[in-house]
C-alpha cells in the first residue's frame, strides 16, 4: 500500500509539475520578455506584480500553505530583512509574506547566470553583490537604493542555501558583510525565521512539495545608538547579534 500511495503522490506531483509549466508561459512573458524588450519603469512594475502572481500560483497549484506569525513587528516605512536561506522557495515565501511591500533582495553574482532566475533580478533591479569587489556591491546597493526606493531590503546573511538536511535552526556562520551594510545603511533590522521550505522543496529537488512554511517575524533591533567607537567592532557585534537574534527566534517557534 505504501508503494503505492508513493506512485500515486508522485504522479500527481508530475501532473501538477505540467499544469503549473502551462500556467507560467504567459507570465513568462510578462516578468521576462515584454520588460526585457521594453525597459522602462512600467515594464518592470509589470514584471514585479506579476512576480508575486505567479509565486501564489506556484503556492496554491502544490498546495503549499503559508502561515505568518509576528506580523505586527513590520510597522515600519523602512527596514532590512534578515532571514535564514534553506530552499529557493525561501524568496517566494518572504515576498508572499510582505507582498504590499516592495522588497529588493541582495542576490550574489553566481545567481545571475541562472537562466530566468538572473533575467529577472537583472530587469527588477535587485542589488548585486560581488564576493570579490565589495566597492562595487556597495555602489550598486547605494545605487538600487537611489532608484527604486524599497520599504524592504531583505538579505541573506549566510550567503548560500547548503547541502540537504539541514534543518532551519542550524544556521551557517553569517559573512561578515551585514555587519557592513547595516551599519551602512542605519535602518532597522526585522529577523524574519522560515520554517518548513526545508521540507517542501530542499536542495536539489526538483518537485515541490504539499506541505506548510511558516514566516516568523520576529521584533525590530535598532543598532543606530550603540556606543562602539571602533567601526570594526561595532559590525562584528551587529552581525554576531544578529546570528544570535536568528537562531533564537526559530528555535524559540520549533519547540
Amino acid at each position: 500500500m505504501g508503494k503505492y500511495e508513493d506512485k500515486v503522490n508522485y504522479a500527481e506531483r508530475i501532473l501538477k509539475s505540467s499544469f503549473f509549466i502551462g500556467a507560467s508561459i504567459p507570465f513568462f512573458f510578462s516578468i521576462i520578455v515584454i520588460p526585457f524588450f521594453l525597459r522602462n519603469s512600467k515594464t518592470k512594475e509589470l514584471s514585479e506584480k506579476h512576480t508575486k502572481k505567479w509565486f501564489e500560483i506556484l503556492f496554491n497549484i502544490f498546495n503549499i500553505k503559508l502561515e505568518l506569525y509576528g506580523e505586527k513587528n513590520t510597522n515600519l516605512e523602512k527596514f532590512i530583512i534578515c532571514s535564514n536561506h534553506i530552499s529557493f522557495l525561501d524568496i517566494p515565501a518572504i515576498t508572499l509574506a510582505f507582498k504590499e511591500k516592495k522588497i529588493k533582495f541582495f542576490a550574489k553574482e553566481d545567481v545571475l547566470k541562472i537562466p530566468v532566475i538572473g533575467w529577472g533580478l537583472k530587469i527588477q533591479n535587485h542589488p548585486i553583490v560581488k564576493a570579490s569587489s565589495p566597492v562595487s556591491s556597495i555602489k550598486d546597493i547605494i545605487r538600487v537604493l537611489g532608484e527604486e526606493k524599497p520599504d524592504i531590503l531583505c538579505i541573506f546573511p549566510e550567503g548560500t542555501r547548503g547541502e540537504p538536511g539541514r534543518k532551519p535552526n542550524e544556521l551557517l556562520p553569517f559573512r561578515e558583510g551585514i555587519g557592513f551594510v547595516v551599519d551602512m545603511l542605519n535602518l532597522p533590522v526585522v529577523p524574519v525565521g522560515i520554517i518548513g521550505t526545508h521540507r517542501v522543496y530542499p536542495p536539489k529537488t526538483i518537485i515541490p512539495k504539499r506541505g506548510k512554511i511558516e514566516v516568523i517575524i520576529g521584533q525590530p533591533l535598532d543598532f543606530s545608538n550603540i556606543e562602539i567607537k571602533d567601526r570594526k567592532e561595532k559590525r562584528k557585534f551587529i552581525t554576531t547579534t544578529l546570528e544570535k537574534t536568528l537562531k533564537d527566534l526559530i528555535e524559540s517557534h520549533m519547540t
